[in-house]
């Protein structure tokens, strides 16, 4: 089953850390309590990582050694977040306080906190005073759900114009522009490589189906050679097949509609896609 991470909403950014956490290697199963009575437990092999502030955490092995990177100062166990992180502000996207359980135990995450992202299924909790003397803003990126969102619409856009005559739509009062091509969704089905190639969970299944989605339409559109036409068919099917396996029965559901009712020829108006 596919987690929610906060780093994925909308008002996480790129930071790069400039001061420096310090970790010991733990032999065996360890726990730690915090000022805030969360009670955390580690693995042997895992670190247990000291932020700036004195919090104390736990970092599993293979996240922290891919992640953290010696600061080469006097003591050997000081160590600094090698790339960029996300992170997000969690006061000014959803309420808080609450508690949240990660890998580790049941996190408390107040309104002014800031949650970092070491890593899969590896985010951390800090103070709003701490995350702003320890990191500084790299560069301005979309986060994966952002990104997925905007490829989305461009995807919807393209999909409504097929939808409808020329200048009766249902969200332009008047729009002119021609009808798509095969080779305009085909075009627009690529710009879904990159990030079906990085993308996990939920992500991945939307992807996938917004994909199947504009293949079906470059089928419907024609106008290509009969071989063409049967090798996009079979990758239209391959895409949708992949994104009936969404444990989001709402992803799967559309996914069969749309390989059922368009890619295998059976009638149906673009506007059943669903995007």
């Amino acid at each position: 089953m596919s987690r929610y991470y906060f780093t994925e909403m909308r008002g996480a950014r790129q930071y790069r850390h400039t001061g420096t956490v310090t970790a010991e290697k733990m032999d065996t199963l360890f726990r730690v309590t915090t000022s805030r009575d969360e009670n955390l437990t580690g693995q042997a092999g895992d670190y247990l990582v000291t932020e700036a502030d004195g919090t104390q955490h736990p970092v599993e092995a293979a996240i922290f050694e891919s992640c953290f990177v010696s600061a080469n100062t006097s003591n050997p166990n000081e160590y600094q977040r090698k790339d960029p992180v996300r992170a997000v502000h969690i006061g000014e996207w959803v309420d808080a306080p609450f508690t949240h359980r990660n890998v580790y135990g049941y996190v408390r995450i107040q309104g002014d906190d800031w949650v970092i992202s070491d890593g899969p299924e590896s985010e951390w909790r800090l103070p709003r005073a701490t995350f702003e003397s320890e990191f500084t803003l790299e560069f301005d990126v979309p986060s994966p759900s952002e990104e997925l969102d905007r490829l989305t619409a461009d995807a919807s856009d393209l999909i409504e114009r097929a939808s409808h005559p020329p200048g009766v739509t249902s969200s332009h009062p008047v729009d002119n522009r021609p009808e798509p091509t095969a080779d305009d969704f085909l075009r627009a089905a690529s710009f879904f490589d990159a990030y079906i190639g990085k993308a996990g969970g939920e992500l991945l299944s939307r992807a996938e189906y917004s994909q199947g989605c504009l293949l079906a339409m470059a089928l419907r559109a024609g106008g290509m050679e009969p071989i063409d036409q049967e090798a996009l068919r079979l990758r239209a099917t391959d895409v949708l097949d992949r994104a009936m396996l969404s444990t989001d029965p709402e992803v799967s559901a559309w996914a069969a509609h749309v390989s059922r009712e368009i890619v295998h020829r059976v009638p149906a108006a673009p506007d059943d896609l669903g995007l």
